[in-house]
């Protein structure tokens, strides 16, 4: 047996020191995995925090048009929305830059474009900086964190946005297509075209014929509608008129353009008016657009349309228009100007229907009611329009008559009754009669009236409303006697403000005693 180095018996041998055991190996490389496995649950818990924080609904919090919105889904989805429109699309985040790519399909011009957004994560917000659209309108609005919640129909959305913006993409390839393919065959049948034009230009009647009025594009039907819509081309009334006669029933873009020539006269019109009216219902309205727009178009014809309640809005609209403009000079003084063309004007605001939003009828009856030409009876007919505006405009006259200032006074608008008091015409019976009203703002302007009489304004004295005792006060024709009473007011301005004139009057009257 091998003897053992006593100088060593006892003590660890040095291959031992540098190769441990197998178990001993195993636990230390088992703790360095789970201080690694660790540090990895650490980075990726800060960077689902951090791409969290990206994630949300971010919006300026407008209303109406100014709203901006920004919606970030944890699956790359994004949606942006500015005003009544929004797009989806694709998001991607540089850390570094601290910039959030929106990447959208925009369907204008139909390209791919892009937007950047400087995410702040201290306030947690985007600020758009710029994008391939040229949206700058929105470059300095600030998107703040709004919630986590994403509207459940929108993740919807974008599950089958993929598919729907393929379908998209290839609609827009296919009109593209199309597009090119007829610019193709314009290119091609353009030789021909300019030969028929001129053709037409150089005699017109040569459009009397079938060949021009198909429905399919060809350059003769072209070259018609080309010099039909050329106003340095001129038609002889005749050939327009044997066009009409000869289109097909359902041929209604030649029909608009042909009454739209300057060349009909308004005999021809008045005649067509009957047929206009059946094209203008099914067909076209653009049609008795042009008949209402025409220059040789009967008066009576243009407010027959606009008087309309069964034709399209349309064409009554711009019917209505020239009505209006008709009013207009006739209340400037350019044309017509006797009493009945100021009656006739009254009866057709009355009888015009409201077109949309707006209302011509109304707007030429305060035209009527502030012009200073329009007759006293035609003023009267007007007062009995059921508007506060009109009626209002009626009392600006400096001359209005005693009878329409007493129509007025009974008006079911206050401030109209109030409006009626302005006038320092006004008789006594009617300041008595306001003085009862049921509006206080009236009777308040009754208690101011220069001409009330002293038993109305002593009556007055005891009204509930404020500003009755208030300008009674401020009236110079209020006996002392109210003063004295309104002293004493519940009211503790009205009390001071009685005290106050009180005091001035008698300032005033020992002045007046001096003097004499």
């Amino acid at each position: 047996m091998r003897k053992v180095n006593k100088a060593v018996e006892g003590t660890a041998h040095p291959w031992r020191l540098r190769h441990p055991s197998p178990l001993s190996f195993c636990k230390k490389t088992i703790k360095q995995i789970a201080y690694i496995a660790i540090g990895i649950a650490l980075y990726c818990s800060v960077v689902a925090r951090g791409q969290d924080e990206l994630q949300g609904v971010f919006s300026n919090e407008a209303e109406g048009f100014n709203t901006v919105t920004l919606m970030v889904h944890e699956n790359g989805d994004a949606y942006f929305h500015a005003a009544v429109a929004g797009v989806i699309g694709k998001w991607s985040y540089d850390k570094p830059s601290s910039i959030l790519t929106f990447n959208y399909f925009y369907p204008g011009p139909n390209k791919d474009a892009s937007m950047h957004f400087t995410f702040d994560s201290k306030k947690r917000t985007y600020t758009l900086t710029g994008d391939g659209t040229e949206t700058s309108t929105y470059s300095s609005q600030t998107l703040h964190y709004v919630t986590n919640a994403i509207p459940d129909q929108l993740i919807q959305a974008f599950k089958t946005y993929p598919k729907e913006l393929k379908k998209h993409r290839q609609q827009t390839e296919a009109r593209e297509k199309q597009r090119r393919k007829y610019e193709e065959k314009l290119a091609r049948e353009k030789p021909e075209y300019e030969k028929i034009r001129t053709f037409i230009v150089e005699n017109p009647h040569v459009v009397v014929s079938s060949d021009f009025y198909g429905r399919d594009d060809t350059p003769a039907t072209r070259a018609l509608k080309s010099t039909l819509g050329d106003r340095d081309v001129p038609f002889p009334e005749d050939v327009l008129v044997k066009m009409l006669e000869q289109l097909p029933p359902d041929n209604h873009w030649i029909r608009e353009q042909i009454f739209a020539r300057s060349e009909h006269s308004a005999t021809t019109i008045e005649k067509y008016y009957p047929k206009a009216l059946d094209w203008g219902a099914r067909l076209n309205y653009g049609i008795l657009v042009n008949i209402a727009t025409h220059p040789n178009t009967p008066r009576s014809l243009v407010e027959d349309l606009a008087l309309s309640t069964t034709l399209p809005g349309g064409a009554v609209g711009p019917a209505q228009a020239q009505v209006k403009q008709f009013a207009e000079d006739v209340l400037a003084g350019h044309t017509d100007t006797s009493d009945d063309s100021f009656h006739h004007l009254y009866e057709l605001a009355i009888k015009m229907p409201t077109h949309g939003w707006t209302d011509n009828g109304k707007a030429i009856l305060f035209a009527l009611a502030k012009s200073p030409i329009t007759p006293a009876t035609v003023l009267a007919r007007v007062a009995d329009a059921d508007d506060e505006f009109v009626q209002k405009a009626i009392l600006s006259h400096a001359n209005i008559s005693a009878q329409i200032l007493t129509q007025l006074s009974t008006s079911r608008f206050a401030r109209v009754r109030e409006a009626v008091l302005a006038n320092p015409d006004i008789r006594p019976e009617m300041l008595l009669a306001l003085s009862r009203d049921k509006e206080g703002i009236v009777r308040a302007a009754v208690a101011a009236h220069p001409a009330t009489p002293t038993a109305i304004l002593i009556e007055m004295q005891t009204d509930e409303y404020f500003d009755v005792r208030r300008n009674l006060i401020r009236n110079p024709n209020t006996p002392e006697s109210v003063l004295v009473a309104l002293a004493s007011d519940s009211y503790a301005i009205i009390k001071s403000e009685a005290q106050q004139a009180l005091s001035q009057r008698k300032k005033q009257n020992k002045q007046v005693n001096v003097l004499h």
